[in-house]
């Protein structure tokens, strides 16, 4: 795998990084909580959207919630309290990619031998999941996906709160999501890559310069140290 460092996560570098990429916040559009690799339009949505992206070298816009950013303020706050509480070591890489940047994803933090998931949730969904005591449908694809994309054998998913107790679950490999998510990228990639050669043609070539800056960012020149190739 390969870390990238030289950029912080929600910058306009992380959004150009992430941009044709199968990141683990979306692997829910390839395979379903069940393990169940996903066919039909959905599918055929997603691959227009990586293939949209790849295209323009960038994101598509779209316009971020106030409750998202808030969330994303409160997550110093709750690395402090869990280097506190826990001991732990925490490092936010801004995104981690597979040597072929064809996968990757952004965790909220990398300790020794494991990642974290950290979820600020309105208190309704937060109730919810301290009542269940299991990680969340829509974020176990997300965990999993990150220990694909990184290699590890676990990941820590962590549903913060103001006011109340907080969710600190551990998630263990699953060899059965493994096999679902190989599958699902090797289909993915064929037909992103029949996408873009057809695009191409209907184009009559490749459009000026296209994805240089994004691969600027995932394909650094060797002298630039803000990215680093790390064997798992």
């Amino acid at each position: 795998m390969k870390i990238h460092i030289g950029f912080e996560q929600q910058s306009i570098q992380w959004l150009t990084a992430k941009a044709g990429v199968v990141s683990a916040s979306e692997i829910d559009a390839l395979v379903s909580p069940k393990w169940e690799v996903r066919k039909g339009k959905g599918v055929d949505t997603y691959i227009a959207q990586k293939v949209a992206e790849s295209w323009i070298g960038g994101p598509i816009p779209t316009s971020s919630t106030l409750s998202m950013e808030f969330g994303n303020i409160l997550e110093q706050e709750v690395y402090d309290g869990l280097a506190f509480e826990f001991g732990w070591k925490i490092s936010r890489p801004a995104f981690i990619t597979t040597d072929d940047s064809i996968c990757g994803c952004s965790p909220d933090g990398m300790c020794d031998d494991f990642g974290i998931e950290i979820k600020n949730p309105g208190a309704l969904n937060h109730t919810k999941y301290l009542l269940a005591g299991v990680v969340p449908d829509d974020y176990i694809g997300q965990c999993q996906f990150s220990m694909w994309v990184t290699g590890m054998k676990r990941w820590k998913f962590v549903s913060n709160r103001r006011g109340f107790p907080q969710l600190v679950l551990d998630v263990e490999r699953d060899e059965t999501a493994m096999n679902a998510f190989s599958e699902a990228v090797a289909g993915f990639k064929k037909r992103f890559d029949a996408s873009i050669a057809k695009l191409i043609a209907l184009n009559g070539g490749e459009p000026p310069k296209r994805n240089s800056y994004r691969d600027s960012i995932l394909h650094p020149q060797p002298e630039n140290i803000e990215s680093f190739d790390y064997l798992a």
